[in-house]
């Protein structure tokens, strides 16, 4: 028998679904409709913002001139002209509103030879600006065969030009430097014997006082070895120094402060000579002048001066 066509089962279609009068009625809430309206505005607008928005950043009232910048007073050496300087060969307008205005200020005001650190730059709600700067002292002359220029505690060439001969007579000169100036205000002198000279000027002078050891003892240099080619490739804690006075006397001090334990310390060295001008009056006393040496840890060793020698 032929096999019965299995019936087919019938198919229900069914209507899409309307939505539900309650989602309508939520989507038409004043709230909704404000915050669809904001979404769309900001998607068909938003390119064109940057064009609508008027650029404050030029504005004057929005600028400041930065030969206004507020800066600490200095020494009687720091030019009164010190920002000036610093930004001399750019625009001196700056924006109140860049943020990057703090950072500019301080990058430039870095970058005058008087200035050792820039601490901090306040752009402030006055529509002014202020920096705290900390600047460098000059410690020293150095004698070189083009002339005199002043360093600071860390060997740092300081702008010869604001500085009068007075001034140049005044400091303690270091001698025997064979090589040249940096070719620029600001810059290291990388020579030992100015960077090792130099730190032994700053003890000698302390805070820039130069009547407590330095006149008060007579000197008038600091002088690195003769011939000074000899040492122009060595390091700070391998020169000797010596000391030299108005009397002709040279002390030989040794190494610069902090370069070597196996000497006496600074304080022990000016003890010693101290102790000398207590008992003599002066260093070419009681039948000098003398070679004084100081850096023994038993005592002081004295010597009349080899005019041979010395010469």
């Amino acid at each position: 028998m032929p096999g019965k066509r299995p019936s087919s089962t019938p198919r229900v279609t069914t209507a899409p679904s309307k939505p539900s009068p309650s989602i309508l009625v939520g989507l038409l809430r004043p709230r909704i409709l404000l915050t669809l309206s904001i979404l769309l505005f900001i998607g068909v607008f938003a390119p064109y913002a940057p064009r609508l928005i008027p650029n404050l950043k030029g504005r004057p009232e929005y600028r400041v001139d930065s030969r206004s910048i507020a800066v600490p007073g200095g020494h009687e050496w720091i030019p009164a002209d010190v920002v000036q300087e610093s930004f001399e060969g750019r625009d001196p307008l700056l924006s109140l509103l860049e943020p990057e205005t703090a950072e500019t200020v301080a990058r430039e005001l870095q970058k005058h030879p008087w200035v050792d650190r820039v601490n901090r730059v306040s752009v402030n709600r006055n529509g002014t600006i202020s920096a705290d700067l900390s600047y460098r002292k000059p410690v020293a002359f150095i004698e070189a065969s083009s002339g005199l220029y002043p360093v600071d505690a860390d060997g740092v060439l300081l702008p010869p030009k604001d500085f009068s001969p007075q001034d140049a007579e005044a400091f303690p000169h270091i001698r025997n430097v064979s090589s040249a100036p940096p070719r620029q205000a600001g810059l290291v002198w990388e020579d030992a014997v100015v960077k090792g000279g130099a730190k032994i000027a700053d003890r000698l002078t302390p805070g820039g006082d130069r009547e407590r050891i330095w006149k008060r003892f007579g000197l008038v240099g600091i002088a690195g070895p003769r011939g000074g080619k000899s040492v122009s490739g060595a390091a700070v804690d391998q020169i000797s120094f010596e000391l030299l006075t108005s009397a002709g006397s040279r002390i030989q001090w040794g190494q610069a402060p902090g370069a070597d334990d196996l000497e006496p310390t600074f304080d022990q060295k000016i003890g010693r000579l101290q102790h000398y001008l207590a008992t003599y009056g002066s260093f070419d006393k009681p039948q000098g002048p003398y070679d004084i040496d100081i850096r023994g840890f038993e005592a002081i060793s004295l010597y009349p001066l080899d005019s041979k020698l010395y010469r």
